[in-house]
């Protein structure tokens, strides 16, 4: 379906956002399904297909009973064990924990804004406020 959303009221407007992402709502889901359903099946050979080529991660072809290519991506992600990691850096030399770690310091808002006057007025100078993202959302009329 085409929009023409420069030629369209508020209530078109609105009527087609809300058509939109019952759309996309329900796209979003066939795809998970869909893409739970093709890991179920495809992910054993895909790895198996990596590990004949020597490799854990990365890109492979495969083909499918039907003899269709198939490309399957097995992503890694690494997590840290944060205190382990921790141990590790602090046994380094300093030159090297610096050049190979990373520290990053927040506060969690809700501390900060439950925090007295005093520890507020000491943290204020290294906090900055910006616009997030900006979403709109469809309220049902009562």
């Amino acid at each position: 379906m085409d929009y023409n959303f420069y030629e369209m009221n508020d209530a078109q407007l609105l009527g087609a956002k809300r058509h939109i992402k019952n759309q996309l709502d329900k796209y979003k889901s066939h795809m998970e399904e869909l893409n739970q359903h093709l890991e179920t099946k495809f992910f054993s050979i895909a790895r198996d297909e990596l590990h004949r080529q020597g490799k854990d991660f990365g890109s492979v072809t495969i083909f499918t009973e039907s003899e269709e290519k198939l490309k399957a991506n097995i992503r890694k992600k690494v997590v840290w064990d944060q205190d382990s990691l921790r141990d590790a850096l602090n046994n380094m030399q300093n030159e090297d924990a610096q050049h190979y770690g990373k520290v990053t310091y927040s506060v969690e808002e809700r501390k900060y804004t439950n925090a007295p006057p005093a520890i507020r007025n000491v943290l204020e100078p290294a906090r900055t406020v910006e616009h997030g993202t900006v979403s709109f959302e469809l309220m049902e009329n009562e």
